[in-house]
């Protein structure tokens, strides 16, 4: 219920309600499907053999969720537009921050 609740702050209430402007019906499907699937892996994930350590664990489920969102980033055109040069200084900064604070 709290995911299908997040699905309606982002959508917006205005545009649930009708008040206010048209709704994006792939995103919507998008943000429906999301909570049904997470549910359905976190079931999947009590009974399958997973890693002993929480860490591996974590990892292996944002790097799969990762090559799954690059693969749908490629497949809709989003990177036509990307350039790195185009990515500031303080993005790096920030992405090295958030790389190495995992480690000890």
């Amino acid at each position: 219920m709290i995911g299908f609740g997040g699905v309606f702050l982002l959508i917006g209430p205005a545009e649930i309600t009708w008040l206010g402007s048209k709704i994006d019906t792939f995103g919507t499907i998008m943000l429906l499907i999301a909570p049904v699937l997470w549910s359905l892996g976190s079931i999947y994930a009590r009974g399958a053999d997973m890693p002993k350590s929480t860490l591996m664990s974590t990892g292996m489920q944002m790097l799969a969720g990762s090559v799954a969102l690059f693969i749908v980033s490629v497949a809709t055109g989003e990177l036509k537009g990307f350039s790195f040069g185009q990515v500031s200084l303080r993005s790096w900064e920030g992405l090295a921050y958030l790389s190495r604070s995992g480690r000890s």
